[in-house]
């Protein structure tokens, strides 16, 4: 049997692709793109703005950063890069797409009910 170096690459794509799209999702959610975008740019910047754990920011970061939604470091500070622009909240070609369900706080197949 030959070795299919492909075929592995494939395997690791569907294995991870859940944590790639929960990676995706938790930064569209805690509106990091648009932080970025505003010059917050340090993991420091970017946990105390979204409200959450400079830690677990740094993990995140390094997993979107490995994937090409950002550029940098958390240290120098990070850059969006044109997938990480086309989430930002606003008018994009991402506005109708399951990303903009996101940032709403109605979740998926849910309709909101006015009282």
């Amino acid at each position: 049997m030959t070795f299919n170096l492909q075929a592995t690459r494939d395997v690791v794509e569907i294995i991870t692709g859940g944590w790639r799209a929960q990676a995706l999702y938790t930064a569209v959610k805690l509106g990091l793109p648009d932080h970025v975008e505003a010059g917050r740019t340090t993991r420091s910047e970017l946990a105390e703005s979204a409200g959450v754990n400079e830690e677990g920011i740094q993990r995140l970061m390094r997993l979107l950063v490995a994937m090409g939604v950002f550029e940098g470091n958390g240290s120098t500070g990070y850059r969006n890069t044109e997938v990480s622009a086309a989430l930002l909240d606003g008018p994009s070609p991402c506005a109708t797409c399951a990303c903009s369900t996101a940032r709403s706080s109605t979740p998926p197949g849910d309709t909101p009910t006015t009282p």
